[in-house]
């Protein structure tokens, strides 16, 4: 028999868990626009051009984003006017953010891989 709608509480599963990567935790915040533009700037240069951070800002940047907007959502303690406006600009920041870095992620995937010199010496005949 399956379910048709599960709630929350039901599936255990929440947006609110504890950070994996501490240091991205240390990064990311979403209690102002200021601040999150600051996170996505340290965030950008966190991920460089290696493809598995690349990939872990994606997420990050996305969760962050997926929270501040779900906060504007809440009925215990709902957000003020100006508060439900500046997380839905910290959502907007992260949502940008979260687009370059996928566009940044493509554009890495398609560059041929380089090959380490032991690779390249493996392949070069011997006289």
């Amino acid at each position: 028999m399956a379910r048709s709608s599960t709630s929350r509480s039901q599936s255990g599963r929440t947006i609110f868990f504890p950070a994996r990567h501490k240091e991205l935790a240390e990064i990311i915040t979403i209690r102002s626009p200021k601040e999150a533009r600051q996170a996505v700037r340290r965030l950008a240069e966190w991920a460089d051009d290696d493809v598995g951070r690349v990939r872990t800002a994606i997420r990050a940047a996305t969760l962050a984003a997926n929270r501040a907007l779900v906060s504007t959502r809440r009925k215990a303690r709902p957000l003020s006017p100006q508060e439900r406006k500046e997380m839905l600009q910290v959502a907007e920041i992260y949502r940008r953010q979260t687009r370059r870095l996928s566009e940044k992620l493509e554009k890495l995937e398609a560059r041929p891989a380089r090959r380490s010199r032991r690779a390249h010496r493996a392949e070069q005949p011997s006289a």
